[in-house]
């Protein structure tokens, strides 16, 4: 491949951002696109403008580029390279869909596949798997390792995964050659338009079998449920997924197993509020600890701590509780536990304490600076025994 300067095809500088390469591209792409352009080399030049982005738009090849000044040894089948040529297209909004529908991707050599990705021989990847699954607050604090319940399809028993009752391999399909897919040309005001489909004789497989096994009706797989462990890392949190590599479905015709996605979801809990690693909860404390002041004991996630209660602490007053929130996921350290304070009332007074309250609020009405009052001093001494 000849050494082309992809910078200035896109007309871009050398350290242009992925926003301003993408922006450049479809720019170029709407001008230069074969169904737009008049000019009897823009087929040529949209696979170029094309070439650069694929380039320029993946750091690993665009650092290959940069250093080598050569794209040599970049696979460039299909207009959206690993993506499909509907990658490409997709930067056309709506349009990409019919354009590609029409044809236009099949010009390139790409087109869609939907499922599992298949591979020449007829070989498909299973199809990845998902399940949910609910944790308790103290669990996701802890980490912890959950059996868990999947349903996926596996080898067929019966059959030995081979589709056929006799176990007789498959054969290549006579419709499409084992390609999987059959292309059909017509005419249109636009010209010949050449369109892609799946074989509507081995359903893109690629092959067929004479004598279908039974229980998979051929397709060499059959649902089975099983239980596996999963480890599940402390720290984690709702909307979090975890992979288990090799645990969805199984390949078709040999092809690679999918894999398992595990979905979070952490329960309420009636004493904590989260909010990323750090806790929140509220802590009751008697009137006369918050005026007096107090040393009491508070729970977190981890087990009980001790929190000194200052003097003349007011309702809602926050305490931060350094490292007792949740564990930072994949890191060390935790995040933080705010406890914010309800005074609390008594319902019930004896009449020991009643007495004590009415004589402490005729002072404060009074005004009378109680520390300072000699008379008044003595007198509740005595009243309380000291």
């Amino acid at each position: 491949m000849s050494q082309k300067d992809y910078y200035s095809i896109l007309g871009v500088s050398k350290d242009a951002s992925e926003g301003e390469l993408k922006g450049a591209f479809r720019k170029l792409a709407r001008q230069h696109h074969p169904d737009v352009s008049k000019d009897k080399g823009a087929q040529d030049k949209f696979k170029e403008i094309n070439e650069a982005y694929q380039v320029l738009s993946d750091p690993q090849k665009r650092q290959h580029y940069d250093r080598f000044g050569s794209a040599e040894g970049f696979d460039f089948q299909g207009a959206g390279g690993a993506g499909g040529f509907g990658d490409i297209f997709s930067h056309f909004g709506g349009m990409g869909d019919i354009l590609e529908n029409f044809g236009f991707g099949d010009m390139f050599g790409g087109g869609r596949q939907s499922g599992g990705s298949r591979t020449s021989g007829g070989k498909r990847r299973g199809e990845d798997i998902r399940v949910d699954q609910t944790l308790t607050l103290e669990e996701a604090a802890h980490g912890v390792e959950k059996e868990i319940h999947v349903r996926n399809l596996d080898k067929c028993p019966d059959c030995n995964g081979t589709g056929s009752r006799s176990k007789k391999a498959a054969t290549t399909c006579n419709t499409c050659g084992g390609r999987g897919e059959v292309r059909q040309t017509r005419q249109s005001i636009l010209g010949t338009i050449s369109t892609v489909t799946p074989c509507p004789h081995c359903h893109g497989e690629g092959q067929t079998i004479s004598d279908p096994c039974p229980t998979c009706s051929g397709a060499g797989r059959s649902a089975r449920s099983r239980n596996i462990k999963v480890k599940i890392p402390a720290g984690i949190d709702s909307g979090s997924r975890l992979r288990v590599s090799g645990e969805g479905n199984m390949g078709q015709r040999g092809g690679e197993q999918g894999d398992l996605y595990v979905y979070i979801e952490i329960k309420h809990h009636p004493v904590y509020e989260r909010e990323g690693d750090n806790l929140s909860s509220k802590q009751a404390v008697l009137f006369t600890q918050a005026a007096l002041g107090d040393e009491i004991d508070v729970e977190t996630i981890f087990g009980k701590v001790s929190l000194k209660i200052p003097t003349g602490t007011q309702p809602g007053t926050v305490f931060r509780l350094k490292g007792k929130g949740m564990p930072h996921l994949h890191s060390h350290g935790h995040g933080d536990l705010f406890v914010s304070v309800v005074i609390e009332t008594p319902k019930h007074l004896s009449a020991d304490e009643k007495t004590v309250l009415e004589y402490f609020s005729k002072i404060r009405k009074e005004n009378t600076a109680f520390s300072k009052s000699a008379d008044v001093s003595t007198r509740m001494k005595k009243m309380l025994g000291k």
